[in-house]
């Protein structure tokens, strides 16, 4: 059976915060839960929440088609790496 694109498997959802209004994006799997939360939150308007979730979403999948090749230690690889390590940068 042919496993599913992972560009197919993942995608964004934005949401409202009750606490300060701000919106926040997360990056969602769609059969079953990743096992570890990606998102970030503090935006202003929907749009800036959904492009940058969109950005983050891009490169979680390109560091999963880089991970392809070789035997990954997780579901996730590098590309779990790459958005630990943008939203770390994006923390400071």
């Amino acid at each position: 059976m042919l496993r599913p694109s992972p560009r197919r498997s993942f995608y964004v959802a934005v949401s409202r915060t009750d606490r300060d209004a701000r919106w926040c994006w997360e990056i969602r799997r769609k059969r079953r839960p990743m096992g570890i939360r990606l998102q970030e939150c503090g935006f202003t308007s929907y749009r800036s929440a959904e492009l940058a979730g969109k950005q983050a979403l891009e490169e979680f999948l390109n560091g999963l088609s880089l991970d392809s090749g070789a035997e990954p230690k997780s579901d996730f690889g590098a590309g779990t790496e790459i958005a630990r390590s943008r939203h770390r940068a994006l923390r400071k």
